[in-house]
C-alpha cells in the first residue's frame, strides 16, 4: 500500500503525536536519553546532507527525526507545566478566583466542573482545574466566582486511567475542592460572555428542532445537527454502542462533510463561484465549530478541510494523508494532552484507516463499470454497497487496538448497522436545518418535520430492533492478544508495501485473523460450557452473586433495590466477557427495585427477569410496577414459586426457601441454593440460620460444597455455633468488615472473605 511512500511530511508528524505521549509517562532520565540520542541524530543527519548533497531517504530520516525531538521537546514543556503547578498547590487551601468553563456532571450527589483559574491568593494565573463539589453547582457558564478551595495534584501514575485520562486530555493541571462551610460568591455573570452566549443559541436552536418534532426523534435530530446530547435517551445511546454506530450520535468529520456538501450544493445550483463558495464554507465551518462546541473530531475535519482550500488557492496538490497527519501534529502541538483524549484516538485512527485502504476503493470502482438502465443501477448499487462495506472494515481495522484496550468489546454487527443507517444522515441533517430555517413558517415547518420526524423514529427503531441481537462479541478472551498483536504488526507492515495491483490482499490478514478466532472462540466455548464463574460482591447490607458461562450472564440480586449495587454487579460480568444480561434473579421485593432495574436497563441489555411470588400486599405492587416497566423494556418475565428448583440459563438449578418476616425488621429472611452438575452452594441470611435453629427446624449441618453466611435481614440476637456447620470446601463469611452487623452472636472458625470473591463450579 506503501501509505508513507513520498510523504516524508506525514511520516514526522505521526513521529512528532506518538512521542508526545510517552514524555508524560516515561522517567526523566529515558527523556532525557531520548532527546539527546534524537538531537544528535539530527546533527550527524543536517551535516551529510550539507556535505553529500539532496539524498531522499537521508532528508526523510532527518525530517522524521527532527519532528521526534520537537515532539520531546512540547512534551517535556506541557510536563514541567503539570508538574509545576501540581508541585507548587497539592495538598494547599486556597483563595481562588475561578471562571466556569463546562459542566461535566450535575447531580444529586456532587458536581464536576471545569473550570479556568484565574488568581490563586491574589496572584494572576491562567490554567485549568476541575472543580468537585458534594452538592448542586449554583452557577453556569462564564460566571466568575470566588472561594476557599483545597487543592489536589493529578495522579501521575494513573495517567492511562480512563478518569485520569481525560483530564489529561482537557489540559487540566490540578483538582480542586471547595472548603467546608465556604461560601462560593459571585464575582462577575457570565451571561453575556461569548460562550454563553454561543451555549444559549446551541441551546435554543435545539429547543427548536425538539418542539418541531416532538419525542426521541427531536432529541435524535438536535444531537445530529447541534451535538446537544444531553437530553437522548441512555437507551438511545445505549443501542447505538452496542451497534457500534456511536459515532453518528458525536459531532464527526461524518457530519460537518454532510453539512459542507449541503452547503455546497446549494451554493453550485446558484452558479456561486469556486472562490466564493470556499469563502462560504469557510464561514460557515468557522460558525458551525463556534456553535457547538468545537469537538475534536469536528475541529479534526475542519482543519483538513482549511488545508485543501489552502492547496487550492495555493495551486498544488492536496494529499489528504498528509493533511491529517499534519492536523494530529498541530492539535498535538497546541495541546499535548490531547494524545490521551478518546475521541482524538478514535477520529485520527478511524480516518487513517479509510485513507489508507483508499487504495482498494478506486480499484474496485474501477472493476466494476458503470452502465446503463436497469443493469447500470444494479452496478451502482453494488459499488455503493461494496464501498460502504470497505469504508466500515478499514476503519474498524484502524481502531481496533482501541476496540480492545479501552471497550474490550466489538460488535459484529457495524457494517450492516453503518449501511443502513449512515445514509439517512443526510437527510436528517437536511431536515433539522431545514427545520431551524423554516421556524418563522409555521406551516413550511411542519410540512418538513412531519417526513423527518418519521425518518428519525424509524433510524431508532431500526437501531433498537438490531440493538436487540446478540451483536457484542468479547476481546477480553485470554487467547486474543496472541491474534491481535501479529495482526496489528503485519497491517502496519502492509502500510510500507507498495502492492500495486494486489492491493485487495490487504484484508487477508484480517480475514485469516477472524478465522483464527473463530476458532479459538468454539474451543473456548466447548470447554466453557462445563464450568460457570461466580462472584460474590457485597457492599454494605447489600449483597449480589454474578454468574457468567461463556457469553450468558446471571445476577442474582440480594439487595435493597439498589442501582448501584446491580451496576457493579454488571461490571464484574463485562470482566468475565459478558456484554448483556441474561437474567436478573430477585429474591425479594423492594419499592425502590423498579426504578433500579429500569435504570440498569438503560445502560445494559436484560433479557429476562426472575422474580419470586409475592407474599405481602407490598411484594404485589413492586410486582405490578416491574411487571409495567418490563414490558415497556421489552424484558420478559418469569414469576416463579418458593422451594421449588428453577432452571436459570447455563442449566443453573437456583432454589430459594419461603422467606421469614421477623417482628423487629421489614427484610425477610431467607437462604437459597445453587447447583451447577455435581457442586452446589448453599447462601443463608444470618437472620435465618439464627431463626431455624431457634425453632429447631434446620439442621446444624449443611450439605453442600460453599456456604456463603449473608448479611441481609435483621442482626441476630442468639449465638450462632459455625463449627458444625461441615460444608464439603469452605464455610464462608459475608466479609470481616461486615462482621459488626452480627459477630458478637458468632462461635466457631470459619474463613472470612473479602467483600468479593470467586469460585468456579465444574460439572
Amino acid at each position: 500500500m506503501a501509505v508513507f511512500r513520498n510523504r516524508p511530511l506525514a511520516m514526522a508528524c505521526i513521529g512528532f503525536v506518538l512521542i508526545t505521549p510517552f514524555c508524560f509517562l516515561l522517567p526523566w532520565a529515558f527523556i532525557l536519553a531520548l532527546a539527546a540520542s534524537a538531537l544528535l541524530a539530527v546533527a550527524v543527519l543536517f551535516c551529510l546532507h550539507i556535505k553529500r548533497g539532496f539524498f531522499f531517504p537521508r532528508f526523510f530520516a532527518l525530517l522524521v527525526l527532527l519532528f521526534v525531538s520537537l515532539g520531546v521537546i512540547r512534551g517535556c514543556v506541557a510536563r514541567i507545566s503539570l508538574e509545576e503547578i501540581s508541585d507548587r498547590y497539592d495538598g494547599q487551601t486556597v483563595n481562588a478566583v475561578l471562571v466556569v468553563d463546562s459542566v461535566e456532571a450535575q447531580g444529586s450527589y456532587g458536581s464536576g466542573i471545569i473550570v479556568k483559574v484565574r488568581s490563586i491568593n491574589g496572584e494572576k494565573c491562567s490554567f485549568k482545574a476541575y472543580l468537585k463539589t458534594e452538592d448542586l453547582f449554583p452557577f453556569y457558564v462564564g460566571d466568575r466566582f470566588e472561594g476557599e478551595f483545597l487543592c489536589g495534584a493529578i495522579d501521575t501514575d494513573r495517567k492511562l486511567d480512563p478518569s485520569a485520562r481525560q483530564l489529561f486530555a482537557d489540559g487540566i493541571k490540578l483538582c480542586i475542592y471547595p472548603e467546608e462551610n465556604t461560601e462560593l460568591r459571585l464575582v462577575e455573570s457570565g451571561v453575556d460572555s461569548f460562550s454563553a452566549r454561543c451555549a444559549e443559541l446551541s441551546t435554543g436552536l435545539a429547543f427548536k428542532i425538539k418542539n418541531a418534532v416532538g419525542g426521541k426523534g427531536g432529541e435524535l435530530l438536535a444531537a445530529l445537527l447541534l451535538g446537544e446530547k444531553d437530553d437522548l435517551s441512555p437507551e438511545t445511546v445505549r443501542d447505538f454502542r452496542r451497534i457500534g454506530v456511536s459515532h453518528l450520535l458525536a459531532l464527526s468529520g461524518l457530519h460537518l462533510s454532510l453539512l459542507m456538501l449541503l452547503i455546497n450544493g446549494l451554493l453550485s445550483c446558484f452558479r456561486v463561484g469556486k472562490r466564493w463558495r470556499i469563502a462560504a464554507l469557510v464561514a460557515a465551518t468557522v460558525s458551525y465549530l463556534i456553535l457547538t462546541g468545537c469537538a475534536v473530531s469536528t475541529l479534526r475535519a475542519a482543519l483538513m478541510l482549511g488545508v485543501t482550500f489552502l492547496a487550492f488557492f495555493a495551486a498544488s496538490d492536496h494529499d489528504a494523508m498528509t493533511s491529517l497527519c499534519f492536523v494530529g501534529a498541530l492539535l498535538t502541538l497546541v495541546n499535548p494532552g490531547v494524545v490521551f483524549d478518546l475521541s482524538f484516538q478514535l477520529t485520527m485512527l478511524a480516518t487513517f484507516g479509510i485513507l489508507s485502504f483508499g487504495r482498494v476503493d478506486r480499484m474496485l470502482s474501477r472493476i466494476i463499470p458503470s452502465r446503463k438502465g436497469a443493469t447500470g443501477v444494479f452496478l451502482f448499487l453494488l459499488r455503493k454497497l461494496l464501498g460502504s462495506l470497505i469504508i466500515t472494515f478499514s476503519s474498524s481495522i484502524a481502531i481496533l487496538p482501541i476496540q480492545w484496550i479501552v471497550f474490550g468489546e466489538i460488535s459484529l454487527i457495524t457494517p450492516l448497522a453503518n449501511l443502513l443507517l449512515v445514509p439517512a444522515m443526510l437527510p436528517l441533517l437536511l431536515g433539522a436545518a431545514l427545520i431551524l430555517v423554516l421556524s418563522p413558517l409555521p406551516m413550511l415547518c411542519s410540512a418538513v418535520a412531519v417526513p423527518i420526524g418519521l425518518l428519525s423514529r424509524l433510524v431508532l427503531s431500526l437501531a433498537g430492533s438490531l440493538s436487540q441481537t446478540d451483536c457484542m462479541l468479547s476481546l477480553n478472551y485470554d487467547f486474543v492478544p496472541y491474534i491481535l498483536l501479529p495482526l496489528l504488526a503485519i497491517n502496519l507492515a502492509l502500510l510500507l508495501v507498495d502492492l500495486k495491483r494486489l492491493s485487495c490482499l490487504v484484508f487477508v490478514p484480517t480475514l485469516l485473523a477472524g478465522a483464527i478466532f473463530s476458532l479459538c472462540l468454539g474451543i473456548s466455548f466447548y470447554h466453557g460450557n462445563s464450568e460457570i464463574d461466580l462472584i460474590y460482591r457485597r457492599s454494605g447490607v447489600n449483597e449480589g452473586i454474578a454468574l457468567a458461562q461463556n457469553d450468558v450472564g446471571v445476577i442474582i440480586d440480594i439487595s435493597n433495590g439498589s442501582y448501584t449495587q446491580l451496576y457493579s454487579d454488571y461490571a464484574l460480568l463485562r470482566e468475565h466477557r459478558i456484554s448483556e444480561i441474561e437474567a436478573i434473579v430477585l429474591t425479594h421485593y423492594h419499592s425502590s427495585q423498579q426504578a433500579a432495574i429500569s435504570r440498569l436497563s438503560k445502560q445494559a441489555l436484560v433479557r429476562s427477569l426472575y422474580l419470586p411470588e409475592p407474599v405481602t400486599e407490598n411484594d404485589s405492587a413492586v410486582l405490578a410496577s416491574l411487571r409495567e416497566m418490563a414490558e415497556e423494556r421489552g424484558i420478559s418475565v418469569i414469576l416463579y414459586c418458593f422451594d421449588e428448583a428453577l432452571l436459570l440459563p447455563s442449566d443453573l438449578s437456583f432454589t430459594l426457601s419461603q422467606p421469614i418476616y421477623r417482628s423487629r425488621s421489614t427484610q425477610p429472611a431467607f437462604c437459597f441454593e445453587l447447583e451447577f452438575g455435581d457442586q452446589s452452594l448453599r447462601y443463608e441470611s444470618v437472620s435465618y440460620r439464627e431463626y431455624r435453629l431457634q425453632t429447631g427446624t434446620s439442621p446444624l449441618a449443611v450439605d453442600c460444597d460453599y456456604f456463603l453466611l449473608g448479611a441481609h435481614g435483621p442482626i441476630p440476637k442468639a449465638s450462632i455455633d459455625l463449627s458444625k456447620l461441615g460444608a464439603k470446601e469452605l464455610t464462608i463469611l459475608a466479609s470481616e468488615a461486615a462482621m459488626p452487623l452480627f459477630g458478637d452472636y458468632l462461635q466457631g472458625e470459619a474463613i472470612f472473605a473479602p467483600s468479593l470473591f470467586e469460585v468456579t463450579f465444574q460439572k
